[in-house]
């Protein structure tokens, strides 16, 4: 372990050889009160930007950080930033509309990016059931016959997951029903019988 002499009241020097010590003697270390004051210094040189709670000095000697430098550190360590893709889609998923309005006209993403979950926009949009959001995609350009990477179109999930307002809403606007994904399968094939809503929908009963 390293000399109580070696330690100054103002900080202290990094031990040459505490990286070079044996499991056995680390562990009594790391188990004693010196460890809380070693550690600092130990991530400082292992990561400069780490060292949280102290400051380094060019002679690698740490003196205890300031209230408000210790805070500052404390929260950027807490700091996740996730891709602006991510967090739109996460908002979609929400049916987040303050915050997904704001992304498309800050232009921080683009509504007919294929995401790595295979879908774009506007196919999570119809997942969510929120027919305001699919509505509020559309308004900024979403494409209503974009495929998804298994050939889906938004009418497609929308029949698949039972959502008839939204399926309604997408054939109002010219979507195709006849259009089949790449297993063959065209929107129609994909409903459910008990959702009667859209069984009637494309039986033309009920076509907005």
């Amino acid at each position: 372990m390293l000399p109580a002499s070696q330690v100054g009241d103002a900080g202290f020097p990094f031990p040459e050889g505490l990286l070079a010590l044996e499991p056995t003697s680390l562990a009594v270390l790391m188990g004693s009160d010196l460890w809380s004051l070693l550690l600092p210094t130990v991530i400082h040189l292992l990561d400069p930007a780490a060292g949280q709670g102290m400051v380094a000095r060019k002679d690698l000697t740490l003196w205890p950080a300031r209230p408000r430098q210790r805070r500052r550190r404390r929260l950027s360590y807490r700091s996740v930033h996730f891709p602006n893709d991510v967090l739109f889609l996460d908002h979609i998923r929400q049916g987040d509309l303050e915050q997904v309005g704001r992304f498309i006209r800050t232009r921080k993403v683009s509504l007919d990016t294929i995401h790595p979950s295979g879908l774009a926009a506007l196919h999570e949009a119809v997942l969510s059931g929120s027919l305001e959001c699919v509505k509020l995609l559309v308004k900024h350009g979403a494409d209503i016959h974009q495929r998804d990477e298994a050939g889906w179109t938004a009418l497609h999930m929308a029949c698949s997951d039972g959502y008839p307002d939204i399926a309604r809403y997408l054939i109002s606007l010219g979507a195709d029903r006849d259009a089949a994904n790449d297993d063959g399968d065209l929107p129609s094939d994909l409903i459910a019988p008990d959702f009667k809503e859209l069984v009637e929908l494309f039986q033309g009963t009920r076509v907005a």
